[in-house]
């Protein structure tokens, strides 16, 4: 209905004798209730309004552009990081499945914003091994990728008992046999998987 009396109404401006547009002008004064724009109290009142919400909007915009810097840092994640080179002398690395298998690599996923959240990482040591000795170091991981020691199961030659890799805090890789394997040709020795936990 509003539409309707809006279409009805025609926008009419004032022409002078000569047919040119003019606007009248008046006082203030002739005016009903512009009164109280003239009050200073009023103005001030008004003054301290906008001025609050300008102060709200900036600390808004503010805390805005915070979270969005925030939330760029929410997940970090490292590169694969290589250790293929970090091995025992006679430990061969990245053999099995070589064209597309798994490497000899660590890697890790942050997420959470220091301050903000908890962190959680989530850690992965890839392994590609063979021609080592059983008990003996055979790599050493990057400094500071360990933060405790850790122990796991691997998979391996299936001829022989199960594989188990301890890794120490230090980052030094050992890897142990079944009770009756320690005996065999170090060729025999081969393990390859990965092994992912949770800090």
């Amino acid at each position: 209905m509003a539409d309707n009396i809006e279409q009805r109404v025609a926008h009419r401006y004032m022409k002078d004798r000569d047919g040119e547009t003019y606007f009248p002008i008046t006082h203030v004064d002739a005016l009903i209730g512009l009164e109280q724009f003239d009050d200073s109290e009023y103005i001030k009142k008004v003054e301290e309004k906008v001025d609050r919400a300008e102060r709200n909007i900036k600390i808004v915009d503010e805390n805005n552009h915070n979270l969005e810097d925030s939330f760029k840092d929410f997940i970090g994640v490292t590169n694969w990081t290589s250790y293929a080179n970090d091995v025992a002398p006679g430990v061969q690395t990245n053999t099995a499945y070589s064209s597309d298998g798994l490497k000899c690599e660590v890697k890790e996923v942050r997420i959470g914003v220091t301050g903000l959240t908890p962190i959680v990482r989530y850690k992965t040591i890839a392994y590609n091994l063979r021609n080592f000795k059983l008990g003996e170091q055979v790599a050493q991981l990057p400094v500071g990728f360990m933060t405790k020691p850790h122990s796991f199961p691997a998979y391996g030659n299936g001829n022989m008992g199960a594989y188990r890799v301890e890794v120490t805090k230090s980052g030094a890789m050992t890897i142990f046999g079944g009770l009756n394997d320690k005996n065999l040709d170090t060729s025999s020795y081969w393990v390859y998987g990965q092994y992912t936990w949770i800090e």
